[in-house]
């Protein structure tokens, strides 16, 4: 795990104000414009990973 947060550009795990600080712009006005797409709320793990 500890492995996982390393590779995390921000250098920790994720916290439940994060998730919801996504979901309320997804669910806000200035957000209307989006359609069918999926959001990643992982500090950048994934991008950070995925060459590994």
């Amino acid at each position: 795990m500890q492995r996982l947060i390393d590779a995390t550009p921000l250098g920790r795990t994720g916290r439940s104000e994060d998730v919801a600080s996504v979901v309320a712009f997804m669910l806000s006005d200035e957000a209307g414009f989006l359609n069918g797409i999926d959001i990643l709320v992982d500090g950048g793990v994934f991008a950070a990973v995925r060459g590994d």
